[in-house]
């Protein structure tokens, strides 16, 4: 793990380098995610508008909510959209090979040789949202393990993120065409920004166990509101991992029909 991060490290220096370079698109990119972030309040404040709940969540629950996902879904963005989203490519062009050639894992390269830092740095417009909604909820008062809890949550909703989008993307190395195929993953992430319970009941068991979308904000927010209940934890962190380990087999099933550009 050492070694891992060291190599990490050096990725880091080599964006933050050239991010100093290039200010004006850190800028840039932090205030496109920023901007989304502002449309995306302002959507729920046009509908609390005409309605004083939605589904049972009060206008500062969901602004809980919301700051939960900004938290979640920035982070992400940062670490691995830019990653992730270059597997298409390096196998449509053969780039693929000088992946697989190089002295460290192939699916840990593809995973973090690049940090957007523009989009990363955005996660803090989510701690305006979080203290706000916190200091409007009557009787919110959080356990040190609430927040510890909330922390695990938080980073088992990056990984089923992650999971789902590498399971999407690998899907081109059956068809080597298919980077259109991502625009599957940015519709279906979606759903998981809104209060589960405004979904038919079939639809959300699908998003919470099939495509456990709903869970990513949903559950972090709810338990902060409800109090620490452990077999939530248990549960999300449970379908973090069996979600890992289902990208990362069709990631290496996929693999394994990967033909070099030379061959």
């Amino acid at each position: 793990m050492a070694r891992l991060f060291r190599i990490w490290w050096c990725f880091f220096k080599n964006v933050l380098a050239e991010t100093m370079s290039y200010r004006l698109n850190f800028f840039l990119m932090m205030t496109i995610h920023v901007g989304w972030f502002a449309v995306y309040l302002a959507t729920y404040g046009v509908i609390f508008s005409q309605v004083k709940d939605l589904a049972g969540w009060s206008p500062y629950q969901v602004l809980l909510l919301a700051g939960t996902w900004q938290l979640i879904f920035t982070t992400f963005v940062g670490l691995f959209v830019p990653n992730l989203s270059n597997i298409s490519w390096f196998i449509k062009t053969g780039e693929m090979d000088f992946v697989l050639c190089k002295p460290v894992g192939s699916l840990f390269y593809l995973s973090i040789n690049r940090v957007e830092l523009g989009g990363l740095s955005s996660m803090l417009s989510a701690f305006p949202a979080l203290v706000i909604a916190s200091r409007h909820l009557p009787g919110f008062a959080p356990t040190a393990w609430d927040l510890a809890a909330y922390a695990l949550l938080v980073l088992a909703g990056i990984a089923i993120l992650y999971s789902l989008m590498l399971a999407i993307v690998s899907i081109a190395f059956w068809a080597t065409r298919a980077s259109a195929v991502q625009g599957l993953f940015w519709a279906i992430q979606e759903f998981g920004g809104y209060p589960a319970a405004i979904y038919s009941r079939p639809l959300r068991w699908v998003l919470t166990f099939i495509i456990p979308v709903a869970l990513i904000a949903n559950l972090p927010a709810a338990m902060l509101l409800k109090g620490l209940d452990a077999a939530s934890v248990a549960l999300m962190v449970g379908i973090a991992a069996l979600s890992l380990l289902a990208a990362r087999f069709v990631f290496y099933a996929g693999l394994k029909r990967y033909q070099s550009a030379s061959s």
